[in-house]
C-alpha cells in the first residue's frame, strides 16, 4: 500500500493510512517502502531530531554514513519505533545501485535487491 501527498484515491487503497493498513491481517510485514528522492535534498526543519549524530553501516572499509535523505528516513523509524513498539522497525531506503532494508530494532541493514541478500550492521554515532 502506497500513500502520496494529497486526498487519498478510494480506488486504490481500502485504507485510510499507514497505520491502519499495517493492522490489517492481508499483511505479513510491518514495513513499509518510503520513497526517496534521488536529488536527495538536506532534512527539513520537522525532520531533524534533537539527539546529535547520524546513522552508519559497517563496509569492508569501515563505518559509512547514510546520505541526508536516508538519515531522515533511518530516524523517523528509530524514533516511531521508540515511542511505540508497535510501530514498524523497517524501513526500505535507496542507495546509489540497491535497495535496502534497515531494520533499527536489530540495527542491521539488508540488501533486498542482490542474491545474497548481504547483510551489515548499522549504529548510531552520537557527536
Amino acid at each position: 500500500v502506497r500513500y502520496y501527498v494529497g486526498s487519498r484515491d478510494e480506488s486504490r487503497s481500502p485504507y485510510l493510512s499507514k497505520k491502519e493498513a499495517s493492522k490489517s491481517k492481508r499483511w505479513s510485514s510491518c514495513s513499509f517502502e518510503l520513497d526517496v528522492p534521488t536529488s536527495n535534498p538536506q532534512p527539513s526543519a520537522s525532520q531533524l531530531t534533537a539527539r546529535q549524530g547520524f546513522w552508519e553501516y559497517l563496509s569492508e572499509s569501515g563505518w559509512v554514513a547514510y546520505d541526508a535523505a536516508n538519515q531522515a528516513l533511518i530516524e523517523r523509524t528509530f524514533q516511531d519505533f521508540s515511542v511505540t513498539a508497535t510501530s514498524p522497525s523497517i524501513v526500505v531506503i535507496k542507495g546509489p545501485e540497491w535497495k535496502y532494508e534497515v531494520d533499527v530494532a536489530n540495527m542491521q541493514q539488508k540488501n533486498i535487491q542482490h542474491s545474497l541478500s548481504t547483510k551489515r550492521e548499522i549504529r548510531f554515532h552520537s557527536n
